[in-house]
């Protein structure tokens, strides 16, 4: 059962102030400590006391904390402030980022408007994130869950960059000189458009792993965007291992003595499928910073490129292929749509049982029937416009059991799916009238809101 913190409950001598997120292992709050300060609280689900990994586990965020407060990397790395356990789980504080935005909503600015952020800040944040990672790394760690998310800058006008940059979400990192508590018990975190070829074949992550996502949040920061925009899970591994990403087009001029072709061809190294074949960060640091001298070139080398260039133009090729069959299945849809359009039949009252089929509608009218499960995410709320940025591949699925149906939250999901406006923590069941919307709980804001009926 999934334990919730009220507002102002007192636990170990913090007090609770809000629930910020609630995601597949813990449940993360804003807090007070009993000095005052503002600190990131988090409830640890999962590892349970029953399970055979929690106290190594509990011993492995201590030494954690250990590594990262004895080097450099402490400078980019957020504080451990602390853990301890109560009703028999485990709970740890960290400190609390104010004033900061993630390297996502960064890159969100970048899509709108891209002059939003100049090259010279976004050559900075792509030099600092990578020494942040190289001294991770030399503290023989591994973050293994790098994301956008996972990066955030506080702004701070007294720096070129306006703002300083902390490394966040370590708390499942894991050492290269020691097995992780879980391995063998669980997998590796990862998010589905960050994750390496090594995590999507169940491969431990190394040091590599990180360089790997690395390379794609890099090209977003400094070139045309993620190099594999795809939609579907099941489309990254296959492009990953035909490294079917195209070489960086860099967006602006590097500051010398850096060389934008250095860059471009370490960057497109960084997504090479075999681990061995990429630069490690350091490599990475040195072409940022005009440092690195690129290794000879083998005889193969140029055979490979040629046959990398092949794969990537089949590639394309391929994806032009389905974009225009999707086209025409969007238009026989929508013919099929307007041969069987018939007056909508009555609305059920609010709270009656639902019908074998529902639709979910927005404010402007657009709908969405469904007669089986559907686990909406990006893709499936398209064409509600906008607002389906917000969403993750997989935001939240609705099904049915009988002529019952119920809504479910999708796990690690930036933005939060709420029930008739409250978080939406577990699997719920749906009546007419409710609205399932995305949004920010705690704030009580929403994007997108839906409101549900029989049909």
């Amino acid at each position: 059962m999934v334990r919730i913190y009220d507002p102002k409950e007192r636990v170990q001598g913090y007090t609770i102030d809000e629930l910020i997120t609630t995601g597949n292992n813990s449940v993360a709050y804003s807090a007070r400590s009993a000095t005052g300060e503002k600190v990131f609280f988090k409830l640890y689900q999962s590892p349970s006391v029953r399970v055979p990994w929690y106290k190594p586990f509990v011993q492995h965020q201590a030494e954690l904390k250990k590594r990262i407060e004895a080097g450099p990397c402490r400078q980019f790395c957020y504080k451990f402030l602390g853990g301890f356990e109560h009703e028999r789980k485990f709970h740890q504080v960290f400190e609390f980022l104010d004033r900061s935005h993630s390297l996502a909503q960064i890159f969100d600015k970048i899509r709108v408007r891209p002059s939003a952020v100049s090259w010279e800040q976004r050559e900075l944040m792509a030099k600092v994130l990578v020494a942040g990672i190289n001294q991770i790394h030399g503290a023989r760690i591994v973050h293994a869950d790098l994301k956008p998310d996972n990066v955030m800058l506080i702004e701070d006008s007294s720096i070129g960059m306006k703002y300083r940059l902390k490394i966040i979400d370590m708390d499942f990192s894991f050492f290269t000189d020691k097995k992780a508590p879980w391995d063998g018990h669980e997998g590796y975190f990862g998010t589905p458009g960050y994750m390496s070829p090594e995590h999507m074949t169940n491969v431990v992550p190394s040091p590599a792993s990180d360089v790997f996502t690395l390379g794609i949040m890099l090209y977003q920061l400094l070139a045309q965007g993620h190099p594999y925009p795809y939609d579907e899970a099941e489309k990254y591994l296959p492009a990953y291992r035909a490294h079917a990403a195209a070489p960086p087009k860099l967006l602006g001029v590097p500051k010398a003595p850096a060389r934008g072709d250095v860059i471009g061809d370490v960057l497109h190294r960084c997504l090479h499928p075999d681990p061995t074949q990429r630069p490690t960060a350091a490599d990475l640091h040195k072409a940022l910073t005009g440092d690195y001298v690129p290794p000879p070139e083998d005889p193969g080398a140029a055979s490979r490129r040629a046959e990398e260039e092949r794969t990537r133009a089949e590639e394309a090729e391929r994806r032009k292929k389905e974009d225009v069959e999707r086209s025409r299945e969007v238009i026989r849809l929508a013919d099929d749509m307007k041969k069987r359009a018939e007056p909508d039949p009555p609305k059920p009252k609010d709270g009656e049982k639902l019908a074998p089929r529902l639709v979910l509608t927005a404010a402007d009218g657009t709908s969405q029937s469904i007669g089986a499960r559907v686990v909406f995410g990006r893709v499936v709320l398209a064409k509600f416009g906008d607002a389906a940025r917000y969403a993750t591949n997989e935001q939240f699925v609705i099904d049915r059991t009988g002529d019952e149906w119920f809504v479910e939250p999708c796990p690690n999901t930036p933005n939060d799916t709420m029930l008739n406006g409250a978080l939406l923590v577990s699997r719920s069941k749906l009546a007419a009238g409710d609205t399932v919307s995305i949004g920010k709980a705690a704030s009580k804001k929403t994007v997108l809101e839906l409101t549900v009926r029989a049909e």
